[in-house]
C-alpha cells in the first residue's frame, strides 16, 4: 500500500496499515505476518523459513501465540504463529475451544 493512498482509509484501516489515528505513517516498510492453519500444517516451519533461522519450536505443539521478529532483506519483519485448530473429516472443526479462539484473535493483535 503506498502512502499516498492512506488519506482515503478509515482510521481503523490506517492503524492496521501501520499508521496511527493521528496520521503517523511510520514504518510502512515493516511487514507483519500471522500464520494460521490446522494442527501440523507446517506453520512453525514456514515461520522459520520466512525469518531464515530457527525461531519457532518444531518439536512442541503451539498452545499459545508465539511472536518472533527479525530483519529480512532490509525490512523489519514480525511473524506471529497462532495455535492450530483441529481438523475433522477434511473440514475445519467448528467447535474449537474458546481458549483457542481467543488465541487466534490475539495473534492478529500481536502484529
Amino acid at each position: 500500500m503506498r502512502s499516498g493512498h492512506l488519506s482515503n482509509l478509515s482510521k481503523t484501516e490506517e492503524m492496521a496499515a501501520g499508521g496511527s489515528s493521528t496520521g503517523d505513517i511510520s514504518n510502512l516498510s515493516d511487514l507483519r505476518i500471522v500464520l494460521l492453519g490446522n494442527r501440523e500444517a507446517g506453520k512453525s516451519s514456514a515461520g522459520n523459513t520466512i525469518l531464515g533461522r530457527e525461531e519457532f519450536d518444531l518439536k512442541r505443539r503451539t498452545a499459545q501465540c508465539v511472536k518472533r521478529q527479525g530483519e529480512v532483506a532490509g525490512r523489519q519483519l514480525t511473524v506471529v504463529e497462532a495455535p492450530g485448530w483441529m481438523k475433522y473429516n477434511e473440514y475445519f472443526y467448528k467447535d474449537s475451544p474458546n481458549l483457542l479462539k481467543q488465541e487466534i484473535v490475539l495473534s492478529v493483535t500481536l502484529t
